[in-house]
């Protein structure tokens, strides 16, 4: 759909290399976004979250010097809990910070003066506006993005109880999930009579 817009971008992620390994997957990590800078020029670098390892903070920074490109760095979770020297370095080198709900805008303003919010959750005044139907359903779908310790570990066993609670009423209940396809420990333990698993 962007590019339908006129937008053009490069996608560089999953690198799953430690930092004080000699993994191949650096080389080929550091060598695919140099060939890239080289044979194009880019207005934006977009920078979403720190979730890698900490030479490519480095990296973002040596590029934004050398090519002279503004970082946009795009935050959605407490990034300073467990990346906190990479998210400092991060946040100080962006020229924007997209910043997703208040709280984090607030914390980012005490490094950053150019901080927005960009919300990611939904308008609840606004959604209200229209009618949902809930009732007399065959089977409820629920959309669901992020890796599968979100549902072992995260906020979703809040819920399980309740969605249980549907299943014995005979509701059936699909989850349509996106970003841990074929993940074996999340369809077992989505499994059950009342769970579909997509």
């Amino acid at each position: 759909r962007m590019k339908e817009l006129g937008v053009n971008f490069d996608v560089v992620h999953t690198i799953s290399y430690r930092f004080w390994s000699f993994d191949k997957e650096r080389t080929k990590v550091w060598k695919k976004i140099l060939e890239m800078l080289k044979n194009k020029k880019y207005d934006i670098l977009f920078v979403h979250k720190a979730h890698f390892p900490f030479d490519i903070s480095l990296l973002v920074f040596f590029i934004k010097i050398k090519y002279k490109i503004p970082v946009v760095y795009d935050i959605d979770d407490p990034q300073w809990i467990h990346s906190k020297a990479q998210d400092y370095i991060l946040a100080k080198m962006a020229s924007k910070i997209f910043a997703s709900s208040q709280p984090f805008l607030e914390h980012y303003k005490k490094y950053n003066k150019n901080v927005v919010l960009v919300p990611t959750g939904l308008d609840c005044e606004w959604f209200g506006k229209y009618e949902a139907i809930y009732e007399n359903k065959e089977k409820y779908i629920i959309g669901w993005i992020g890796a599968h310790t979100h549902f072992r570990d995260g906020n979703f066993h809040i819920i399980k109880p309740a969605l249980e609670e549907l299943g014995r009423q005979g509701k059936k209940i699909e989850f349509r999930v996106i970003g841990t396809r074929d993940n074996k420990e999340l369809e077992d333990y989505l499994n059950s009579s009342f769970y579909t698993f997509n």
